[in-house]
């Protein structure tokens, strides 16, 4: 077992009373914890400590620190029992079992099999991101069928329970969670082989990991209090696993410190997992509870900082903004993630957009733009996984898009300016904006390109005859008129010429294009680009081919453009630029729609380093909104 001499008992000790190292006595004062070493005891460098190991208790070079299981997720949607089987951590591979319907199945990760390793000390959570090979070896003895080109994008989520089945040392003291010390040796040899490890990640941080994959976090106590109680997980429904062809296994029941199984018996554990039920409209997406938000019985918020319709009290801030039909609801726990250093999560994200959307777009503004929320590409992508080809299959285009048909069925996102798509991909946020969807079929990349005629918008010959009038009033918010003369199409095309021109009056040179805003520059979004595009080409045929004919939506009538913009210097900013990207992007509206625009002057837009602030801000403004909203409730409640 590893001491450090210079640990916190000392300070409590006289300087002329000696302490002990295993019972053996030593002067309290040591220059050099090498002097102490003998046939019993070695000492060993561990960063800039020096730490005295009992060798003669010590395992053997390949022996393991062996922790019970609580469970394992693999990715967003399978989720298997690990209790009462163990995880075995030594410092070049990890070993854990658990329970399927089909049987126990036992699981080996090496050090160099592992891409990423992130621990959380104080909820004993350890994250995998693992080699291609091995993550496919993993599923195949799950069986798990695999999702191709992003196994090694799924993340192993491994939940220790709280002690040891045994201290492996066999010291006299009591046996203590696992640390990220005993985890050091692994992750040592994980950087070795040339991945990333993170051993001390904050709760918060954790919280947001399992947030991304449905899985939530419930803290029933301080953070002081989380290392000696356990932590109920809460999965979605769709993380229930089952081997086809048999029945799901029974989930067992809740583990706690004082219920811990050492024994044969699981019994049954309910109680552990929650389902989390998903709305099927964008409006009720705060109502039926994201997978961000903490059960508000469970909820131990600050008082201080926490608020509801503007009131204190021991629930959350409940935001809704003026014309808004819905509300969302932020917990003590959503507003911690604004804190430095930690990952914002959706609720924030929706938050700040809807606060953006309603509060800071002028009328025509957000007349002009549809506000997708975060969960809108998750659950459009959650249709068919598998398939990530260019050109996908018709049945599995219509299928995406049947998953989140009900999102637009109160709004007709092809008389919109902008369309606004929050996306969150194997923890990182970017954005993604379409731009002017109603002029697809208008203008011919290929043709502007073969010509070489990139910064001028030119029509194709059926819209050749728009007429530019420069004493065209302001028709921002003019609907289509229908007249009961008009052909297929005819009405929308009348719309467009005339709104295309009000544009060109206003010295905008319009193009339809797919933005996608990513804060890491080194990202290739080529796929996310193919799902957008075809998402509103099954949007079109369901929503509008009927009524106004066939349109295409290919890279010819819509092209896609990753703009070079301020980048992110750390690895937990991309949220919040997310949401400035969003703010910058309607206060300082773009003028033209071009490539050499995109790529040049979007890079100066605005200094990464005025980002630092941001969190702040936007902490500052739900306390400054929560006070608003208690005021009005006041001021209705002295008129009644």
């Amino acid at each position: 077992m590893l001491h450090d001499p210079h640990d916190h008992t000392a300070n409590n000790k006289s300087m002329n009373e000696s302490c002990s190292a295993f019972g053996r006595p030593y002067p309290s004062v040591i220059s050099d914890p090498t002097h102490i070493a003998s046939e019993s005891t070695r000492v060993e460098q561990i960063g800039n400590k020096k730490r005295i190991v009992d060798v003669t208790n010590n395992l053997p070079s390949t022996g393991s620190m062996v922790y019970p299981m609580q469970l394992l997720s693999i990715g967003k949607t399978q989720l298997f029992d690990g209790k009462n089987q163990v995880c075995s951590i030594a410092s070049k591979c990890i070993n854990f079992g658990v329970q399927t319907s089909a049987g126990l199945v036992n699981i080996g990760v090496n050090a160099n099999e592992v891409e990423e390793i992130l621990f959380c000390e104080p909820l004993r959570i350890i994250f995998f991101s693992l080699r291609e090979a091995c993550m496919k070896h993993i599923s195949n003895a799950l069986g798990v069928v695999p999702i191709k080109d992003v196994e090694r994008k799924t993340r192993v989520v491994v939940v220790l329970a709280e002690k040891p089945l045994r201290d492996p040392y066999e010291c006299s003291l009591e046996p203590r969670y696992i640390t990220a010390l005993q985890l050091e040796g692994f992750c040592t040899n994980v950087r070795v082989s040339g991945g990333l490890a993170m051993s001390d990640i904050k709760p918060s941080t954790a919280q947001s990991i399992l947030t991304s994959y449905g899985l939530r976090l419930n803290f029933s106590q301080s953070a002081n209090e989380a290392k000696r109680d356990s932590i109920p997980l809460i999965f979605p429904e769709a993380a229930v696993y089952s081997v086809p062809g048999s029945e799901p296994a029974p989930f067992p029941k809740p583990l706690t410190a004082s219920t811990l199984p050492l024994a044969q018996n699981v019994g049954n554990v309910a109680e552990v997992v929650s389902l989390c039920d998903d709305s099927d409209d964008e409006c009720n997406d705060v109502v039926k509870a994201p997978p961000s938000i903490v059960s508000r019985g469970r909820v131990s918020p600050s008082p201080e900082r926490v608020v509801a319709n503007g009131t204190r009290n021991s629930t959350g801030f409940n935001y809704r903004p003026p014309g808004s039909k819905d509300s969302i609801f932020l917990t003590y726990a959503d507003i911690e993630c604004l804190a430095p250093g930690m990952f914002v999560n959706d609720t924030i994200i929706n938050f700040y957009l809807k606060y953006l959307y309603f509060e800071q777009f002028s009328d025509q503004q957000r007349h002009s733009t549809h506000l997708f929320n975060s969960f809108f590409y998750s659950k459009l992508c959650a249709a068919h996984p598998e398939t990530n080809s260019n050109d996908e299959e018709r049945e599995v285009v219509m299928a995406r898009h049947k998953a989140v048909a009900t999102w637009t069925r109160r709004s007709d996102i092809f008389t919109k300016d902008y369309i606004i798509i929050p996306i969150n991909e194997n923890l990182h946020w970017f954005l993604g904006l379409v731009c002017y969807p109603w002029m697809v079929g208008m203008v011919s990349y290929n043709k502007l390109y073969s010509e070489y005629n990139y910064d001028q918008c030119q029509l194709v010959p059926d819209f050749a005859d728009t007429t530019f009038d420069p004493n065209l009033g302001d028709i921002g918010n003019e609907e289509i008129r229908v007249l009961p003369t008009d052909a297929q199409a005819e009405a929308f095309n009348r719309w467009r010429r005339r709104r295309l021109a009000w544009l060109r009056k206003r010295g905008i040179n319009a193009m339809p294009c797919i933005l996608l805003f990513d804060s890491l520059a080194s990202q290739h979004r080529v796929g996310n680009l193919h799902k957008i595009r075809s998402y509103l080409q099954a949007e079109w045929d369901v929503r509008r081919s009927e009524r106004d004919g066939e349109m295409v939506f290919n890279k010819d009538t819509i092209r896609g453009f990753s703009p070079r913009v301020p980048g992110q210097g750390n690895l937990v900013d991309c949220g919040i630029f997310l949401l400035h990207y969003v703010e910058m992007f309607f206060k300082r509206p773009v003028k033209s729609y071009t490539r050499e625009y995109f790529q040049n002057e979007m890079s100066r837009w605005f200094e990464s380093d005025m980002l630092g602030k941001k969190r702040s801000v936007i902490n500052k403004l739900i306390d400054q909104l929560s006070q608003r909203t208690g005021a009005q409730r006041d001021s209705l409640e002295a008129l009644q």
